[in-house]
């Protein structure tokens, strides 16, 4: 369960960040010593500029691509096995290490339209995991 856990993370994280391109290519696990672990997670980055600002996640989530919320994930970790609180507790993390993302966008050197893009996407994502 703990490597299920850890890949709904990084999916919670990819659509968080805009990340259109999360493919299952991109996410696997490995059994090295008697215990089933992701491996290290890759290519996790923002599409977003470069399909418009209408980019979809890659992988849907039992039948969603878009407009995901927390319960979204939260269900999802259900189905995959993973206890509810755990799924809650991590997208809690998440939300707080993400909170002060937006503010610091003009950091990366998008020019002004594709920031207030990428501000208002995180600012909307942030608020549907809430």
């Amino acid at each position: 369960m703990i490597a299920l856990a850890e890949l709904l993370k990084v999916v919670v994280f990819s659509w968080l960040i805009g990340n259109g391109d999360l493919h299952g290519k991109n996410m696997s696990i490995y059994n090295p010593d008697g215990v089933w672990e992701p491996t290290p997670s890759y290519d996790l980055l923002c599409t977003q500029p470069y399909a418009r600002w209408n980019d979809p996640i890659a992988l849907n989530l039992f039948g969603r691509a878009n407009t995901l919320t927390r319960n979204n994930f939260v269900e999802a970790g259900a189905r995959l096995g993973v206890r509810t609180r755990a799924t809650m507790n991590m997208i809690d993390r998440i939300i707080d290490s993400a909170i002060e993302w937006p503010d610091r966008c003009g950091e990366i050197g998008f020019d002004d339209l594709q920031t207030e893009h990428l501000k208002q996407m995180l600012r909307t994502r942030l608020a549907s995991l809430k």
